[in-house]
């Protein structure tokens, strides 16, 4: 007995797991045989947890401050 999906295959949404999964069988069947070799498709550019202005204020934070500590050091004489 025909479901009504294999009867009307065009009547399917593509938000149904059968249809989507034929969908989705369809277009990777092609890669069975180039195991280890296929793309990713899409990959996603990496995200850097900062951002380069951050890391400008925070090079500047260090190496201000270590400016400052030798000239203060300089300044009071040694030991």
């Amino acid at each position: 007995h025909l479901s009504d999906e294999d009867r009307h295959p065009s009547r399917t949404m593509p938000g149904n797991g059968k249809a989507s999964m034929k969908f989705r069988n369809k277009a990777f069947s092609g890669n069975i045989e180039k195991r280890g070799q296929v793309s990713k498709g899409r990959e996603k550019p990496e995200k850097y947890p900062l951002g380069p202005y951050a890391i400008g204020f925070f090079l500047f934070v260090v190496v201000g401050s270590a400016i400052f500590q030798v000239i203060r050091v300089a300044s009071q004489g040694a030991f």
